[in-house]
């Protein structure tokens, strides 16, 4: 029979023993560390989810940044994997916080590290969206015609498509701004028409005899 002092003892050795398999390679696979949980402990990514789901986007970066810090100092991270993929997440956080300078740096530094060009050149293409939804057709083209390199075909539709609805706006806009110039000019004088007060020949008192 177990005493309760074996007991924690064993529970100490265990730990321990997860720690270090959590460092080595074992039967070809290996472990990371922060994959398992002990006490309240969580890595950077799973608190920058949670964050992100409460909409505390800048705390969200922040740890962002330090798992992906975390991952380029691992030693025995695979060479499939590329940490600067969660720069990609991080320019969403920044969108989200309209800041469209930071989250664009987030993005062309992710294509500078070799991430994915079909994830980093959909993320850039949505810029467009993101420009328009604001009005700012022009910006939407010219960005997505500065990285058009990625996938000519899906950014030429892109660039069509919002060249087009730019025009139509245009289209509607024009009509209501020629008939504010037309009518501008016209409303005093119709005021002064039909406005007694206004009249240059409004009758004189005579002056009593």
């Amino acid at each position: 029979m177990h005493t309760p002092n074996f007991r924690i003892r064993s529970n100490r050795i265990i730990g321990a023993l997860l720690l270090v398999l959590g460092s080595m390679h074992v039967t070809g696979c290996y472990f990371y560390a922060d994959s398992f949980s002990f006490g309240d402990a969580k890595s950077h990514a799973a608190l920058a989810e949670e964050l992100t789901a409460e909409h505390q986007y800048e705390a969200a970066i922040e740890e962002y940044r330090r798992h992906l810090n975390d991952r380029l100092t691992d030693e025995h991270r695979t060479a499939e994997e590329n940490p600067y993929f969660y720069e990609l997440l991080i320019g969403d956080l920044y969108l989200r916080l309209e800041r469209v300078d930071d989250a664009i740096n987030a993005y062309e530094s992710a294509l500078r590290e070799k991430v994915d060009t079909g994830l980093v050149g959909e993320r850039l293409r949505r810029l467009g969206d993101w420009y328009e939804e604001r009005g700012q057709y022009e910006q939407a083209i010219a960005t997505l015609r500065k990285y058009r390199f990625l996938d000519p075909l899906t950014f030429d539709l892109e660039i069509d498509r919002l060249h087009k609805a730019s025009l139509a706006v245009d289209d509607f806009d024009a009509p209501v701004e020629r008939l504010q110039r037309n009518l501008a000019p016209r409303v005093p004088v119709l005021v002064r028409r039909e406005h007694p007060a206004m009249r240059l020949d409004f009758p004189r008192e005579h002056p009593p005899r």
